[in-house]
């Protein structure tokens, strides 16, 4: 897990290959693959869904397939979503999510754009950042992988309140996981 979670906090997407599956009984394969996605489930809170491909190298049993999910992850992780489409997602998710709110002030996105790809990262303008909890951005994290297919695969969200202006002049003031990327 140590690993897993040292391969996501880098920005990088992974297949996870459990070998010598032949060893396992039949009978106890369905539990196996359960209890290894409990333990995935349990340990990531990054990168949900990450594939497991189940092989034997002694038999060669499904060998073949885990250059299929490194394709898919690597093609996922190189993904670009447009701007148009992410301001129609975020829109429909204003109206049916209920927002941060405090003291009669809820949070409002205002626009949201993919600023680059490898790892996936995305600029969420708000009205008050402040109001964005670790558990909600966790939870926004978690809608977008889901809606446009980042599932798998790392993705990052920086905020920003849209009342400051992002220029070279804020550039001292950006938080450290902005200037990274």
């Amino acid at each position: 897990m140590q690993i897993i979670n040292k391969v996501l906090e880098e920005g990088r997407a992974l297949v996870i290959v459990a070998n010598r599956w032949d060893l396992i009984e039949d009978k106890y394969k369905k539990k196996a693959v359960q209890w290894m996605d409990k333990q995935l489930e349990r340990g990531l809170g990054q990168a949900k869904g990450i594939p497991i491909a189940y092989v034997s190298a002694k038999t060669g049993t499904r060998v073949d397939k885990v250059m299929n999910e490194v394709m898919r992850v690597y093609e996922k992780w190189n993904t670009r979503v447009s701007t148009g489409l992410l301001n129609n997602w975020a829109q429909e998710f204003t109206k049916v999510q209920r927002m941060p709110s405090e003291r009669g002030k809820r949070l409002k996105i205002k626009f949201v754009m993919q600023i680059r790809t490898r790892p996936p990262a995305f600029f969420v303008f708000c009205n008050r950042k402040a109001l964005v909890s670790a558990n909600f951005e966790q939870f926004l994290r978690h809608c977008i992988s889901k809606e446009f297919g980042f599932i798998g695969v790392p993705i990052r969200i920086l905020l920003r309140d849209s009342r400051s202006q992002y220029g070279a002049k804020k550039m001292s003031a950006m938080s450290a996981a902005a200037r990274k990327i």
